[in-house]
């Protein structure tokens, strides 16, 4: 993130190592969303997505109270409902 210039941007570490068994980062890249395109193109418009940092503060968050929040929820039809399963 870049305040200084008055416009936040996305940003994303990488590296130009060529030796996977040497690599050593200087700080973790975390992106908030599904391991796709889309999501790459939604830091566009939603810079806040990403965070440079050992971990960011919203896992610290959900981590010290775990019992607020979903980990995974799913919804399956009744065998004799009539709904359609649209």
């Amino acid at each position: 993130m870049f305040p200084h210039i008055g416009h936040r941007l996305p940003l994303i570490m990488g590296s130009d190592n060529h030796d996977i068994t040497a690599y050593q980062p200087k700080a973790y890249c975390w992106i908030k969303g599904d391991p796709s395109f889309h999501t790459f193109q939604q830091l566009l418009s939603d810079p806040q997505r990403t965070y440079i940092g050992d971990e960011p503060p919203e896992r610290m968050r959900i981590a010290a109270h775990p019992t607020k929040y979903i980990e995974s929820i799913r919804f399956q039809k009744v065998t004799d409902s009539k709904l359609s399963k649209e």
